[in-house]
């Protein structure tokens, strides 16, 4: 999966998604989450796959009650359990396909990938990369603010006005500082080398296909 173009991956997880959400298919959706819960499994550590498996059964647990008791009681108690089996593995499906994207996409692979295969702007993807590096500082920044109101013998909690406004100051700062650099680099939407080439290759065709072929069989 880490070897498949992240472009390939989206597009073919939007797809899929797409069809699955048209359709009220058990068999589909309960496959396809199957299918892709498996792949998760083989790509989280262990204590990842208990802590997303353990939301998303929680999560289809709720949308399985919801539908049981929202349907219409005109309808047969089986009708009501069919439905509700529907929206809850459309939600496991919906899960699955996010995970597998995400546990196998590393966020600037993802970005350099669409900047080769489907154009993106440099300025939005470089922008998209400095803020993704920002996270780091912003979270030591948290840090650092809370053990100064501490050392008054303040409190100051995360959502509190105390802590924020000075997160908020400081990222403007930073954006502002980071835009001027990346212009002053010569940072503009010219087409410009790349590190990390990113092309799609045979097994990136045998997965889209692989994946829609099945999927649109078990949509007849």
């Amino acid at each position: 999966m880490h070897k498949i173009n992240p472009t390939i991956k989206l597009i073919v997880s939007m797809l899929i998604t797409l069809i699955v959400a048209f359709q009220e298919n058990l068999v589909l959706n309960t496959t396809i989450a199957g299918l892709t819960l498996l792949i998760t499994l083989t790509l989280l550590s262990p204590k990842q796959n208990a802590v997303a498996f353990t939301l998303v059964a929680l999560t289809a647990v709720g949308i399985y009650f919801t539908g049981l008791n929202f349907k219409s009681t005109a309808v047969s108690p089986a009708a009501r359990q069919l439905y509700a089996l529907q929206l809850a593995s459309r939600d496991v499906a919906f899960a699955g396909l996010g995970l597998t994207f995400s546990a196998s996409t590393k966020l600037p692979n993802f970005i350099h990938s669409l900047q080769q295969q489907l154009h993106l702007s440099n300025r939005f993807a470089y922008g998209i990369l400095a803020s993704f590096h920002m996270l780091p500082l912003i979270r030591n920044e948290v840090t650092n603010i809370r053990y100064s109101f501490y050392a008054r013998g303040l409190s100051a909690n995360l959502l509190s006005p105390r802590t924020l406004m000075p997160i908020l100051v400081k990222s403007i700062r930073w954006s502002e500082n980071l835009a001027i650099a990346m212009e002053s680099k010569g940072l503009d939407n010219s087409p410009r080398t790349q590190t990390i080439v990113f092309t799609i290759h045979w097994y990136d065709w045998c997965y889209a296909i692989s994946w829609l072929t099945l999927t649109s069989l078990l949509s007849i």
